[in-house]
């Protein structure tokens, strides 16, 4: 995909927005009676633990967490579920590649792919259009970096000087849709030099909670 050309990278605006907030295997639909992957809102850790694969990963796996892996359309992924008062408020997943952290822990027995210039881009269309067919067009999206990010001394924007502000924490980019239980974010942000890439999934009736519980 051009940068130049992409539809989306035309509609960038530049902004100050916040970005840190955050299926199975070659499909990435579930059907409707569940809110994700094979769990509902609500669920306690060890009904989620009866409905996943395996045992969750020990490392990632602290406190009011549960974290696993998988693959999600052939990309491989971390999985997390986070609870409050033993209620499963919201879940995401992580593709891994983007994170030097998470793949040396969770795939270090697999090289590790390699990332050309704006690659998060491809995929941030290809996740986008699964979503999409699932959910409808987004209710909204942006892209941004800040105005007064330090790879911008001209405010001129490129594909490159995109990447390197992401990576620095000053910019993002994010598509959100929304059902009657679940707000559903499709959300790429830079951390400590690293691109992460998430699909986020969070109850609408208990996110309201993890306040509550002092998380």
């Amino acid at each position: 995909m051009s940068f130049g050309n992409s539809k989306i990278v035309r509609s960038i605006f530049f902004g100050f927005f916040l970005v840190g907030i955050s299926f199975l295997c070659t499909n990435i639909a579930y059907p409707q009676d569940y809110d994700f992957r094979h769990a509902r809102w609500g669920m306690s850790m060890q009904e989620v633990k009866d409905v996943e694969n395996g045992e969750p990963i020990s490392e990632f796996s602290k406190g009011q967490v549960l974290f696993y892996t998988s693959t999600l359309l052939d990309e491989k992924v971390g999985i997390a579920y986070f609870f409050a008062y033993n209620k499963l408020v919201w879940a995401k997943y992580m593709l891994a590649k983007y994170s030097d952290s998470l793949w040396r822990v969770l795939f270090s027995s697999f090289p590790r792919p390699k990332l050309a210039l704006g690659n998060f881009i491809e995929d941030f269309d290809i996740f986008k259009k699964e979503l999409t067919a699932k959910y409808g067009e987004p209710l909204e999206e942006k892209w941004g970096i800040r105005k007064d990010s330090h790879d911008l001394p001209n405010g001129e924007e490129s594909l490159e000087v995109f990447e390197k502000a992401l990576k620095r924490g000053e910019g993002g980019i994010f598509s959100k849709w929304m059902t009657d239980k679940t707000k559903i974010l499709l959300i790429v942000y830079g951390s400590r030099g690293d691109i992460a890439f998430e699909i986020g999934y969070y109850s609408r009736e208990l996110e309201g909670l993890e306040k509550k519980d002092g998380l």
